[in-house]
C-alpha cells in the first residue's frame, strides 16, 4: 500500500488493520451467502430480487447488523493488540474502530446485491448455489473491500473536510444499525443469526488480527 502514497509506510495501524478487515468479510460473505442458499433450496426466499419474502429481507437485515458488531469488536481488538505492540498510539483509537466499520459496510451493501443476483441467476439456471455462489465472491468480494478500504484510508490521510465526512458517516451508520437492530430484536431469526454469526465471524477475525 505504500505504493499509493507515502504516508501510508509512517501509518503501520493501516497495515495492521487490513487482514482482519479482509477475514471479517470473508465470514459476513460466508454467512450471507450461505443462508441465502439454503433459503432458496428451502422456498423461503424467491428466487427474484423485487419483492422478496420477509426472510430474506431478514436475512439482509440480520447481516449488516452483525457487520457493525464485528468490526467495532474487531477494532477495538486490534487497537489493544496495535497499542501493546507498539504499531499504534493511544490517540488512534478513534480510526481503529472507524476504518474497519466503514470499510466493512460500504463492502457488504455492494456485496449483498450482487451475491442475490448470483445465488438467484444459478438457482433458476437448475444449478447449485452452495457450489457456485461462494467460489465465485471470494475472490470479488476480497477486491470490493480492498477498494473500500483504500478510499477509506484516503479519506483519513487527506484530513479536513474529508476526514469530517467520513466521521459524519460512521456515526449515521451507527444511529441507522441501531434503530434496525431495535426494530427486530424480537424476532427469532435475527436472534439466532445474531448469536450464531457474531460468535464465528469474531472468533476468525481474531485471529485474522493476531496473524496480520
Amino acid at each position: 500500500m505504500a505504493v499509493f502514497t507515502p504516508q501510508f509506510s509512517l501509518s503501520p495501524w493501516i497495515l495492521a488493520l487490513f487482514p482482519p478487515i479482509l477475514t471479517i468479510r470473508g465470514g459476513i460473505g460466508g454467512i450471507f451467502s450461505g443462508n441465502l442458499s439454503t433459503m432458496l433450496h428451502l422456498g423461503l426466499v424467491k428466487p427474484q430480487l423485487r419483492e422478496n419474502t420477509d426472510a430474506y429481507w431478514g436475512l439482509v437485515k440480520s447481516v449488516l447488523v452483525i457487520t457493525v458488531i464485528d468490526t467495532l469488536i474487531l477494532g477495538s481488538f486490534s487497537f489493544v493488540i496495535n497499542l501493546v505492540n507498539g504499531s499504534a498510539l493511544l490517540d488512534q483509537w478513534f480510526l481503529f474502530i472507524c476504518v474497519p466499520t466503514v470499510a466493512c459496510m460500504l463492502a457488504v451493501l455492494t456485496s449483498i446485491p450482487l451475491t442475490s443476483f448470483i445465488a438467484i441467476e444459478t438457482f433458476n439456471r437448475g444449478l447449485d448455489p452452495d457450489i457456485i455462489v461462494y467460489p465465485i465472491l471470494a475472490s470479488v468480494n476480497d477486491i470490493l473491500v480492498t477498494c473500500f478500504f483504500v478510499g477509506v484510508i484516503f479519506f483519513v490521510l487527506w484530513e479536513g473536510v474529508y476526514y469530517s465526512v467520513l466521521v459524519l458517516f460512521f456515526f449515521l451508520i451507527l444511529a441507522s444499525i441501531g434503530y434496525l437492530a431495535s426494530l427486530m430484536l424480537s424476532e427469532k431469526f435475527f436472534q439466532q443469526a445474531l448469536r450464531e454469526g457474531t460468535f464465528v465471524v469474531i472468533i476468525s477475525s481474531l485471529f485474522g488480527s493476531i496473524n496480520g
